[in-house]
This record gives C-alpha cells, sequence and structure tokens, in this order.
C-alpha cells in the first residue's frame, strides 16, 4: 500500500465517522429515548469490504419503525443502512446477540450504560442488558 492509498483510506474513515456521527444525532433527535446506539456487523470488522452499515438501536420507548428510516434518509448517507430497534428487556436469539458481540462499535450510549453492549448476555443470553 502507498502513503496516497493510506491517506485516501483514512480520509474515508473520516467521512464515514461523520457519517455515522450525523446518523445518530439524527437517530436521538427522532427519538430521545434512545440509550445505546451501536454499529456492528461487516462494517466494523471490515468497513472496506462491507455493502452496508448495521445499527442496533436500543431505546426505552421505541417509536415506528419509520421514524427510525426517516431519520437517515435526513442525512442521505451513501451508503445502505440497515436499522434493529429494540427495547430493553426484550428477548434476542442468541445468534442475533452473537452477531452484535462478534464486532461492533458504540456510537452513542447514556453514560450510566457504557459499554452495555458487553452487558447482551444477562438472563441465559438472551435479553438486553439495560434497564
Amino acid at each position: 500500500m502507498t502513503r496516497r492509498d493510506a491517506e485516501m483510506g483514512n480520509e474515508v474513515d473520516k467521512r464515514r465517522a461523520r457519517m455515522l456521527k450525523a446518523i445518530y444525532e439524527k437517530l436521538l433527535e427522532h427519538d430521545p429515548d434512545i440509550v445505546e446506539v451501536v454499529q456492528f456487523g461487516s462494517s466494523v470488522y471490515a468497513p472496506e469490504f462491507s455493502r452496508d452499515v448495521d445499527i442496533l438501536v436500543i431505546s426505552k420507548d421505541p417509536k415506528d419503525y419509520d421514524i427510525y428510516l426517516d431519520a437517515v434518509d435526513e442525512v442521505n448517507p451513501p451508503f445502505n443502512v440497515d436499522i434493529v430497534v429494540i427495547k430493553p428487556g426484550r428477548e434476542l436469539r442468541e445468534e442475533f446477540i452473537r452477531g452484535v458481540l462478534g464486532a461492533f462499535n458504540v456510537l452513542f450510549a447514556v453514560p450510566r450504560c457504557e459499554n452495555s453492549c458487553h452487558d447482551l448476555f444477562i438472563n441465559g443470553g438472551h435479553q438486553v442488558g439495560i434497564t
């Protein structure tokens, strides 16, 4: 890899980080009950090969799903965004939990919930660890 390639890669990473920040800020505008926004999947472990960005939104009082799609549309990212919205305490399939914990990046968490994605494996590994 040349220095120029590395610089271009860093610029792409910075643009994606700015875009993800804008997305979670819009999500928070549309749903003030969000306690955590987590990027997970291939966009974390292999961003250069990912086709989309997977985002897990944990909200104390989830809104209509279209609200979250509208928030992302307002940002108009140059990549597809898949959103999963859950409420704390909701049972989740173990495969989903493993997929999130396999590679994740906490984009936003209310201060008392920092690193709560690590706590997904409570009560037999089937509930979100935020109350």
